[in-house]
């Protein structure tokens, strides 16, 4: 099950680089980023199946996607000022501070929220927000 939580991480940041790559780069910069990304998938894949299964490993491959994708975001907000963007760059700087939470382990003691409830609520919230940036960006696919 670790694995494959592991592996599910590592798709989600393959997908934040596509979509960030065809938000801000021509179609043929964002067909090379996918090239990259998708070897730097399958190395990934590979370092969790045969050699590292730990959390760190996730974390350094997730992190510099996390941050372009919301990089992305910014640059196609500037650019556009398409407001389904704004959510979007709320729900990835909120899932920041989610994570600061759990990696801290900051909590609510007179709302009995530990830190893992308070982090899942709070990265509830910043995926919602990415949701909505997400039906956004496809109501121009149709």
């Amino acid at each position: 099950m670790w694995s494959s939580t592991l592996l599910a991480i590592g798709a989600a940041a393959f997908s934040g680089c596509i979509i960030g790559g065809y938000l801000i780069f021509s179609e043929r910069g964002a067909k090379r980023l996918m090239a990259i990304a998708g070897f730097l998938l399958a190395v990934y894949a590979a370092t969790v199946l045969y050699f590292s299964q730990s959390f760190a490993v996730a974390v350094a491959f997730y992190l510099p996607a996390a941050l372009f994708l919301l990089a992305s975001f910014v640059i196609k907000y500037w650019e556009k000022r398409d407001a389904y963007l704004v959510p979007g760059i709320a729900g990835l700087a909120l899932s920041f501070v989610a994570a600061a939470i759990q990696q801290t382990e900051t909590g609510i003691p007179s709302l009995s929220l530990g830190h893992n409830a308070l982090y899942h609520l709070v990265q509830a919230s910043a995926l919602l927000l990415i949701f909505w940036t997400a039906r956004g960006l496809t109501r121009g696919i149709r």
